[in-house]
């Protein structure tokens, strides 16, 4: 059974609940098991096409590497206000795999569509084969770094209600 995350009063399942019966708290029912997954990974989706508009819109002689998954991980954990590991780390992955499948895309697919070979006189550096094996291991650092900044959620009571005061007849009486 939930509990109230304030006064630690159990709660009935009732998915409908919205505040605790014995203090006013604000409840939310976390969605659970798959709704939960499926949360995480459309907000990762959505990270993923803002790391790639940062890409395109980055100047093309600057490689960026895994920075623009990286600060768009990190922004939507925020964002959402994640502060859960488990879910910040399902969303920065996202992030990252969302992101190089779109890039992946779109530069072959450029090169098919104006019927040229990918350009194979690239020849990788140190440092380039350094910083793309860092990748996965950014992943988590988003993840974490995106949990710790996180604001928490602000508690919300329910409101007040003055109870019904009964209506009486006649008005003040005066005594001498």
């Amino acid at each position: 059974m939930p509990r109230c995350p304030k006064c630690g009063t159990q709660l009935p399942a009732d998915e409908n609940l919205r505040f605790c019966p014995n203090c006013g708290t604000r409840v939310k029912f976390r969605p659970k098991g798959m709704a939960s997954a499926m949360r995480d990974v459309s907000v990762g989706i959505f990270g993923a096409f803002i790391s790639a508009m940062i890409f395109i819109l980055s100047p093309q002689r600057v490689n960026l590497y895994f920075f623009p998954s990286f600060a768009s991980a990190v922004f939507i954990i925020y964002i959402y206000r994640v502060r859960e590991i488990k879910d910040a780390l399902i969303i920065a992955f996202t992030v990252y795999l969302f992101t190089n499948g779109i890039m992946g895309s779109l530069v072959l697919g450029s090169f098919y569509l104006e019927g040229r070979p990918y350009n194979t006189n690239w020849i990788p550096q140190l440092q380039d084969v350094i910083l793309y094996t860092f990748e996965p291991i950014s992943a988590f650092i988003a993840g974490y770094v995106g949990v710790k900044i996180s604001p928490s959620r602000r508690e919300e009571t329910a409101p007040v209600v003055a109870p019904e005061s009964e209506e009486r007849l006649g008005g003040v009486v005066y005594a001498s």
